[in-house]
Order: structure tokens, then sequence, then C-alpha cells
């Protein structure tokens, strides 16, 4: 095994860790309320040691939202490290691509996120200010990458968010049948298309 295919599998296995971690989190929280559920409650059911669970969040607070500080600037990074040729909002679309990648990849974990926000709204909340959270550093990045807060570097980057945020809407409406990944993508063509004169009218 060569050390890329032993840094990929090292790398799938975290990923895998922290999976579970956080389905254990969302598990007891929506069966006890998140206020009863311990530390030491998740690193059992996830099958891992106390020990462990600190490698991968600062709390179980962190655990039952599934973000961490080091998410924004994983993201941020991402933005940066993208070909400096590239567009903004092509760049955009290519990191929000992979953030939502993650879900499809887990939807087991986001259904039961859903259901955790329906049983404790404080963890609703908790998680309604993390993704804001998230979603400010995706703007601040772009400014960032940009080196510039003109207008349209910020309607640029918030209207990336709002094509993610339209495929979420559409998927949930459609009960998360289809595919997430064409509706972001329809929703970004949206974007470079523009808006048909009757809906920029309001009509």
């Amino acid at each position: 095994m060569d050390h890329t295919e032993e840094g990929s599998l090292r790398a799938r296995k975290k990923r895998q860790t922290r999976t579970a971690i956080h389905r254990a989190a969302l598990e007891l929280a929506i069966a006890h309320t998140p206020e009863r559920v311990t530390i030491d409650d998740i690193a059992a059911r996830a099958g891992v040691s106390s020990r462990t669970f600190f490698n991968y969040f600062q709390s179980k607070d962190e655990a039952f939202v599934g973000l961490t500080g080091d998410s924004s600037g994983s993201l941020a990074a991402a933005i940066a490290a993208r070909p400096a040729e590239e567009d903004l909002l092509s760049v955009l679309e290519v990191v929000i691509r992979d953030l939502l990648q993650v879900i499809v990849d887990d939807v087991e974990s986001w259904k039961l996120r859903r259901m955790a926000a329906e049983v404790a709204p404080s963890l609703g909340n908790a998680m309604s200010g993390a993704t804001a959270r998230l979603e400010r550093a995706i703007v601040d990045a772009a400014v960032a990458r940009e080196g510039s807060s003109d207008v349209a570097v910020v309607v640029t980057a918030y209207a990336a968010l709002a094509a993610m945020r339209s495929a979420f809407r559409m998927h949930v409406d459609a009960c998360l049948r289809g595919d997430l990944i064409a509706r972001l993508d329809a929703s970004f063509a949206q974007l470079r298309a523009g808006f048909p004169a009757r809906v920029a009218a309001g009509r």
C-alpha cells in the first residue's frame, strides 16, 4: 500500500468514526432529549472511548450538530485553493457541491438531524446557528479570495448560498427523493441564465 492509499484509508476511517459519533449523539438525543445525554453515553453507543470522542468533537453540543470550528476553516481553505482564473460563482458552485455531496453520501445523518430538531427545538436552533456561521464563513472566504467586498462579490456569494438553499427546499419538498446535486446544478444554472421578466417583475 503506497502513502496515497494509506492516507485515503486513514481519512475514510476518520470520517466513519466521526459519522458514528454524530449519529450516536443524534439517536440518543431523539430517545432521551439532549439534556439527559452525556459524552460517555455517546461514546459508548458509538463504540469508542471518551478520549476518542474528543479527537472529533469538543463537546456533546458539537456532536449533536455535526459541525465544529474546523468546518468553517475547511470551507475557507477549499475556496482559497481553487484556481485563480476561475470565476467566483464557479468556485462557490464547486465548493458547495462538495459540501452537499457529504449529505448525499450520508443521508441517514441528515434524516436524524431533522428528527432531532423536531424533538428538541433548542437543538434545531443550534443547528440553524451553526449553518448560519458556516454560510457567513463562505461569504467571508469569497471576499478574502477576491480581495474585495464590493457589491458584485458579496451579491455573488449570497446568490450562491441562495442556490444551495433552493436546492435544499426542492429536495425537502420532494420528501428527499430524487437527486439533490442535480437540483443544486439546476439552481446555479438558473442563476447564470437570469430570471424571466415576469418573475423579476414580481408577477
